[in-house]
Order: C-alpha cells, then structure tokens, then sequence
C-alpha cells in the first residue's frame, strides 16, 4: 500500500453496512447467500445464447420463423451497414418480413424481424420478454482479427441496449 491508502480500506462489515444503506442492486449467475444483505428483493431472468450457424443460412431462417410465430421481437446486428441491409434482403427472398432500420427510437411489434447497425459479441435470447438478437457472429463464425493499420473500428454497443429497452418497456 501506498501511504494514505490504509484510510481507504475498510473491513468486509463495514463494505456490507455502507452498501446496506444505500439502494444497490446485485447481479448474481448463482442463488444469493444472504448473510447480512439486506435484501428486499429478488428477481429471476432468464437468458439463452442462440446457436451458432457457421454460415448454415436455412437453419437460421428456420429459428427465425420459429421466433416470430411465436410473437418474438428479433434484432439482428451487423457492424456494417451494407452487409445488415444485404442480409435484411437475403431474408426477405426467403419470405421473412425483415426490414433495416436506423431509427434508434423504433419499437419493434411482437414478430418483427429488424436489422440494425451494430455489434455485440455474442447473441442472447430473453424467453420471458419474446426477445432475441443475433450477431453476425452468430451468423457467420468467428470474424478474424485484423492486425496492423486496418484494424477494426469498435461499434456502438450502446445502440443495442437502447432498442432492448424500448422492447422491454413496451412490455410493460
């Protein structure tokens, strides 16, 4: 430790009374032990990966109709625009309603196939919630990393997360 970093520390009771007293929530993959957490409420979610394709485009198109008669919201995100406007097509010939968009404020319906303008790096389904995204990633395998001068501009993640939050308030 430096000097004057002892004042920072503080014992495992001390950590648990501070955050007891303020409005925290916690995220746990296991069922909380709890201890002296003050707990007053709990909430389960269910999360899904989707499958991996590896370029096997009848599969997908057969999850994806199997999703959207079940009434599921479906984004799909591609780090390029063209590709996700290529594939919005492709989808189409094989009689998916899907559509791109870059309306960040866009709710999607129950059964609406969308694809946006983005990247993730796998996707997940929210059985619970109808919702689903699938990266290219997911479509295609693993993108080789680019080395040297041509690398890979990092994209907005914060996209994805806006369009999830308008489906999940909208099924409220």
């Amino acid at each position: 430790l430096l000097p004057g970093q002892a004042k920072l520390m503080c014992s495992t009771a001390e950590l648990v009374a501070k955050l007891n007293r303020r409005g925290c929530v916690a995220v746990s993959l296991m069922e909380p032990q709890k201890g002296e957490w003050n707990i007053r409420d709990e909430f389960g979610v269910t999360v899904k990966s989707v499958n991996s394709y590896n370029n096997q485009f009848p599969l997908l198109v057969k999850d994806l109709k199997s999703w959207k008669k079940a009434g599921y919201r479906i984004v799909l995100a591609s780090p390029s625009r063209t590709r996700a406007q290529h594939l919005a097509e492709d989808l189409q010939n094989e009689e998916i309603p899907a559509f791109y968009s870059e309306n960040e404020e866009r709710v999607l319906k129950p059964g609406e196939v969308m694809l946006i303008h983005g990247a993730a790096r796998r996707g997940f389904e929210y059985p619970m919630q109808k919702f689903v995204l699938i990266t290219e990633t997911d479509i295609f395998g693993k993108e080789k990393k680019k080395t040297g001068r041509n690398r890979s501009i990092p994209v907005r993640k914060s996209r994805i997360l806006r369009i999830y939050r308008s489906v999940t308030m909208s099924c409220t």
